[in-house]
């Protein structure tokens, strides 16, 4: 009996049995311990699925080039333009073709003379084996009204002829 009293009284005066002070502390601690296997099957999940979704470039190569050699590039030769001198006068344009020929476009039946300046060009091309591919320079005189320059430059367009430049002046 005495005994029984005294576990009431240790009760009531605040002591905890170690048994129970054992208890709560382990509680506490399963409380607060990390719980590691569900994290790791998500890893392997995340893992999984970035792996298959994945786009893997294809390995880079180097393109094979083809370098011309030493004997090659002396053989190389740049095609002169053909210069076409253009200028205005009182009939009308006057053009002369790579030296070769001089004709006048007349103001009043610019047709005819665009026709005949065709023809012309044609022959200076078949002379000198020239395509329409080749470059032309179109020489212009400070007198040079707009209209014959773009009369000109129309008629070697719809001939085909893109390259057309102009000669610098300082």
């Amino acid at each position: 009996m005495k005994d029984g009293k005294k576990q009431e009284r240790g009760a009531k005066s605040g002591h905890i049995s170690k048994s129970v002070l054992s208890r709560l502390i382990q509680s506490r601690r399963r409380s607060y311990s990390l719980r590691m296997m569900p994290m790791i099957d998500v890893i392997f999940l995340l893992l999984i699925f970035f792996l298959v979704t994945a786009k893997f470039r294809p390995k880079e190569d180097f393109l094979p080039v083809a370098l011309p050699s030493d004997s090659q590039s002396s053989e190389l030769n740049l095609i002169e333009p053909l210069l076409i001198e253009l200028s205005s006068n009182d009939n009308g344009l006057a053009v002369v073709i790579g030296g070769y020929g001089e004709l006048t476009v007349p103001d009043d039946e610019p047709e005819t003379g665009l026709v005949d300046f065709e023809r012309m060009l044609l022959e200076v091309f078949e002379a000198q084996s020239r395509t329409v591919g080749d470059p032309v320079e179109l020489d212009c005189s400070d007198n040079l009204k707009w209209q014959h320059l773009a009369l000109v430059y129309n008629m070697l367009y719809g001939l085909g002829i893109n390259d057309i430049t102009f000669p610098l002046s300082e």
